[in-house]
């Protein structure tokens, strides 16, 4: 059987030591469970935050587009404009393009068509700020992988007021339109959490931009 005996100590920096002059093992092993323990948990906390990284989706180099918000008169078409948000956060308008390229039945764009209609835009001069355009661009992926309600004709003559997200296939290069929110003539909404909270932000993006506001 090991008898301990109690002892005051003497602290020199960060061992203790009996008076006696032997190390209390008991007490610097203590001291070594709690740093490594605290050690342990400041890596791990690293480890989860990425290093430093606020988002969990970074923005692939090669997407070009991420929002679209758009104002057309249905089913004519007499007015088309709105805006798109690229890759580096630049608000681009469009108004009355000559050829608009629209999604195909499987709503996807290829990058060619893609970049066709980013010829028919023009700069606003605004851009959006970055920790701002990485918190956004991290809602696309759980937009696009959630349902949308069914789309109801309302034709109220009021035109159609239109609300989406790109994801992007890198290997393909293929878009995929993803609607977020769609009303006046016709009505639907993506049931993501996260979908009112991205027109609320458009709304306030475009509120003094010469386009048609809902």
């Amino acid at each position: 059987m090991v008898m301990y005996s109690i002892q005051p100590f003497i602290k020199y920096g960060n061992l203790k030591f009996s008076i006696s002059g032997g190390i209390c093992s008991f007490a610097v092993t203590i001291t070594c469970i709690l740093r490594a323990t605290v050690i342990n948990m400041v890596l791990l906390s690293a480890m989860i935050t990425g290093g430093g990284c606020t988002d969990s989706r970074m923005l692939n180099v090669d997407q070009k587009v991420l929002y679209m918000y758009s104002f057309t008169n249905s089913p004519a078409a007499q007015k088309n404009q709105g805006i798109i948000i690229d890759s580096r956060g630049n608000i681009l308008l469009f108004d009355q393009p000559r050829k608009w390229n629209l999604p195909d039945k499987n709503s996807t764009l290829t990058g060619e068509q893609v970049d066709e209609n980013l010829a028919q835009c023009k700069s606003t001069g605004l851009r959006i700020p970055e920790t701002e355009l990485l918190k956004f661009s991290g809602y696309i992926d759980n937009l696009a992988s959630s349902r949308v309600s069914a789309l109801k004709s309302i034709t109220s003559g009021r035109g159609t007021y239109y609300y989406c997200c790109f994801s992007f296939n890198a290997a393909s290069g293929i878009y995929k339109q993803v609607t977020i929110r769609e009303h006046g003539d016709t009505d639907c909404e993506n049931l993501n959490f996260y979908s009112r909270k991205v027109v609320e932000w458009i709304n306030l993006l475009i509120k003094d931009l010469p386009v048609q506001h809902p």
